[in-house]
């Protein structure tokens, strides 16, 4: 069996997307686009809700992820640190949106 990187690091960062968007729909907004979430996630650091790791994470996800889409530029290393990333950042949207 053929493993897919490429596909492993756009799955997970869409896990990021996905998490960080249903957190911020619990916190009361409605954005949708990429860039802006990341904004906003930018904000919650600033006002000490969010560690800077999740935003360096999602950040780092989020270029490997045009990388893989764009570029078809992608390894094995690549999609296992955006995989662990992953469900580490999904874990901590969970218990921010039940903490809100």
């Amino acid at each position: 069996m053929k493993a897919d990187y490429k596909w492993c690091i756009i799955k997970s960062y869409y896990a990021m997307f996905h998490a960080a968007k249903a957190l911020l729909f619990s916190l009361g907004f409605k954005e949708r686009r990429h860039f802006a979430i990341a904004a906003v996630l930018e904000d919650l650091y600033k006002n000490g809700r969010l560690e800077s790791k999740y935003i360096e994470q999602f950040a780092s996800a989020m270029s490997s992820r045009e990388d893989a889409d764009y570029r078809y530029t992608y390894s094995h290393e690549t999609a296992e640190i955006i995989l662990d990333a992953a469900e580490e950042f999904a874990e901590m949207m969970r218990r921010m949106a039940k903490m809100r």
